[in-house]
């Protein structure tokens, strides 16, 4: 598995799915508000509101039915990365043991990795198959989760 250095910040997902219906919503992210790009509630693209020009996390939630599945792997692909929703993966052994991991989702596991203070990604495995994904390039919100899902 392949975690390219994303740099999120320029990305907007309405440029990256213009043939989708990409809405704006006001949305409080990890104790932060901020404005959130939506392709459903399943994937969204998080802005802070004190810094609207930049993005701060992709968050892919429940990628499990064939039709969100499809659109998503469409969204990694054009991020750059080389694994997919819905393959199976060994977390552990592609990236080594994570950071924190947590259970609360049912039937998921999420294995978290602080890659550096303004890099932070989570994998959640179903069933052992890829069905979330969050990626967090901002310090105060890594912290953030750090202290909620570490506890």
């Amino acid at each position: 598995m392949n975690i390219p250095e994303i740099k999120i910040s320029d990305l907007r997902l309405k440029e990256l799915m213009k043939e989708y219906d990409i809405t704006e919503q006001e949305l409080e992210y990890a104790g932060v508000k901020g404005v959130a790009e939506l392709l459903s509630w399943k994937i969204f693209f998080f802005r802070k509101k004190d810094d609207l020009s930049k993005t701060v996390a992709a968050y892919f939630f429940e990628i499990a039915d064939s039709e969100i599945e499809e659109t998503a792997n469409v969204l990694l692909e054009r991020l750059g990365m080389d694994f997919r929703f819905g393959e199976e993966i060994k977390v552990t052994d592609e990236l080594g043991e994570p950071d924190f991991f947590d259970d609360v989702l049912e039937n998921t596991i999420r294995y978290g990795y602080v890659l550096s203070p303004d890099r932070f990604i989570s994998i959640g495995l179903t069933n052992g198959r890829l069905s979330f994904l969050e990626v967090v390039n901002d310090e105060q919100i890594i912290q953030e989760i750090i202290s909620v899902r570490n506890s």
